[in-house]
């Protein structure tokens, strides 16, 4: 882990700041973390090992898949039937 050692100062409504003390008491974490968290998944900037856990996630997904042919004629249906 990196260290913390840049400094920011961000403003929040007090129903905002009231729902992220909520949030982090909950998760048993820092509102710091929170946002720290919430930037790096809004920006796409996770760590190598948090995308490598995303695609295998992915991976692990039992979608029904068909063979291209099908899948595209039913692409092109549902872009005429609109």
């Amino acid at each position: 882990m990196s260290t913390l050692d840049k400094k920011t100062t961000i403003l929040f409504s007090p129903s905002l700041f009231k729902c992220l003390e909520a949030l982090a008491k909950v998760k048993r974490t820092s509102i710091g973390n929170l946002i720290r968290e919430a930037v790096k998944r809004q920006y796409g900037l996770l760590e190598e090992n948090e995308r490598l856990k995303a695609v295998k996630a992915l991976g692990e997904i039992n979608a029904p898949v068909k063979e291209w042919a099908e899948m595209e004629g039913e692409i092109e249906k549902g872009i005429l039937d609109d």
